[in-house]
């Protein structure tokens, strides 16, 4: 496994929006650069019920995602 630098935007559990697809995932593996002419390669994991898909992909496919500051989020051990 190849060692990730700390100033990286996509660290290993961050969440992240592919750029063509609008898809959300969480990145799970840096695998260094193993892209066409050095480019660096992340492994995600994309949430798709009943199963989960993984994928590979070029870090200039990927974006960064914040969540939206207006949506609450919700406490699933605090409902009833």
């Amino acid at each position: 496994m190849w060692k990730q630098d700390p100033n990286d935007p996509f660290q290993v559990g961050r969440l992240v929006k592919l750029r063509r697809s609008g898809r959300r995932a969480r990145v799970i593996e840096y695998c260094g650069g193993l892209g066409p002419n050095g480019a660096d390669i992340y492994r995600l994991l994309l949430r798709r019920k009943p199963s989960r898909s993984y994928t590979e992909v070029l870090a200039d496919q990927l974006e960064l995602w914040e969540p939206d500051p207006q949506v609450p989020e919700i406490n699933h051990s605090e409902a009833t």
